[in-house]
């Protein structure tokens, strides 16, 4: 498996990913595989990066889980 990214924000033609260890890479969206959002979670292969759905759902799932136990 590839390393993994979080997108952070997609800048007109350019996503700006920030990687698991806080470094910050800038890429073209044109690179990207998949239909990608903020917040989604990619895996590089080689020169493509893919949308891994099931890694962004579970972030996303497991993000909300912990924000509505904060306000209990």
């Amino acid at each position: 498996m590839g390393n993994k990214y979080i997108i952070d924000r997609i800048e007109g033609m350019y996503a700006i990913l920030e990687c698991y260890n806080g470094d910050m890479l800038r890429i073209s969206v044109s690179e990207i595989k998949g239909t990608p959002k903020e917040g989604d979670i990619l895996i590089n292969k080689g020169d493509t990066f893919i949308v891994d759905n099931d890694l962004t759902i579970n972030r996303k799932d497991k993000t909300h889980d912990m924000m509505k136990n904060m306000w209990k």
